[in-house]
């Protein structure tokens, strides 16, 4: 009895394993003007595959950590390459291709989920200090409609 429970929480240790982590979802934030000098404010998510680093995490999970540590180095410079040719693909989709600028852009890492790849573009005049109403969105499934926010009042003078 005590090797069959023992033998399922080893099943179950490597099923979680194997499971979680398999995924790194990046977000690529940037301003952009068009060339009529409107505005936007545009917002890129996918998800992308880190199964090497998921193998060694497992292998060598056990000596403090050991591969495991690598996933707060990412995005790595791959992923952030990958994301930046992604997001400018559904930019030139969407607003035509050398119709507009990029700049200020930030690419962060949001979570361990797979999603689909995702974007919004919200339109902003400059110095303005939040979004006003989302008039362009697009998702392999639907979105739900985005609320107007709130003003936000500026942190330091």
């Amino acid at each position: 009895m005590k090797f069959l429970r023992k033998s399922a929480i080893f099943l179950g240790l490597i099923c979680l394993l194997l499971t979680s982590c398999s995924n790194v979802k990046v977000s690529y934030r940037a301003k952009v003007k068009t060339k009529n000098q409107k505005n936007y404010s545009y917002t890129f998510e996918k998800s992308y595959k880190v199964a090497g680093i998921q193998v060694l995490c497992i292998i060598t999970g056990i000596f403090y950590g050991g591969a495991c540590w690598a996933y707060l180095g990412m995005p790595t410079s791959g992923q952030s390459k990958n994301i930046r040719k992604d997001a400018q693909v559904a930019l030139t989709e969407k607003l035509g291709a050398n119709n507009f600028t990029v700049a200020d852009v930030n690419i962060l890492r949001r979570g361990w989920n797979k999603v689909e790849p995702s974007y919004s573009l919200v339109p902003y005049q400059a110095g303005q200090k939040y979004i006003e109403k989302s008039i362009i969105q697009h998702k392999a499934k639907s979105i739900p409609e985005v609320e107007e926010a709130e003003p936000v009042e500026e942190f330091l003078r």
